[in-house]
């Protein structure tokens, strides 16, 4: 008597063996493609996050928001001297630069005789980003890949209503497009002119 294994059953052990190895590869290749797109969720959400409390900080440490338009908001950050009147050197601007894709915040370099005061129809003027444009400053990166923006100020009415900005984002990020959507409300109530 030979002891062994047949033909027909080494034949049905490997195939037995070969779906159970169909089997698991068909799983982890489930488990990849989750893993994979759950990563890119959490890499949108993560940018996403991290743009919404860039433009927070910024905007919730502002006096008051000035003139804007739908890619561009000027703000008075603070009153330095305390005089209750807006200078150069007080006021940013956050602007969306369609040709090189890029959110940027701009500070002014001006100082002494070059800080010049801001009437109130001036600062809250529609046109006053491009006089402020005018002004030499620096400027500093937030966003890269930024293919669309929109900014809305919402100004409501009475002693405690606190002025709020809207941005809609539209990022491109491996050729995909994320929008980051977002409301910031200042800490101040009304503006202060």
């Amino acid at each position: 008597m030979r002891r062994g294994f047949t033909f027909i059953e080494l034949c049905l052990g490997l195939v037995t063996t070969s779906l159970v190895m169909s089997a698991a590869a068909a799983f982890m290749m489930g488990v990849a493609t989750t893993w994979k797109a759950s990563g890119d969720a959490q890499a949108t959400a993560a940018e996403s996050t991290q743009t919404n409390l860039k433009l927070q900080s910024f905007f919730r440490s502002c006096n008051a928001l000035g003139g804007s338009t739908t890619i561009s908001v000027l703000v008075w950050r603070a009153d330095n001297n305390g005089d209750n009147t807006i200078q150069s050197s007080e006021l940013a601007a956050l602007t969306y630069d369609p040709a090189l894709k890029i959110l940027q915040l701009h500070f002014p370099t001006v100082s002494g005789a070059g800080d010049s005061t801001w009437t109130e129809a001036e600062f809250y003027h529609p046109t006053a980003t491009s006089v402020f444009s005018s002004l030499p400053r620096v400027s500093r990166l937030v966003l890269a890949r930024v293919s669309a923006a929109h900014f809305a100020i919402l100004r409501g009415s009475g002693a405690m209503a606190k002025p709020i900005v809207e941005f809609d984002l539209s990022v491109t990020r491996d050729a995909k497009v994320k929008r980051h959507y977002g409301s910031v409300a200042l800490r101040k109530p009304v503006d202060p002119l």
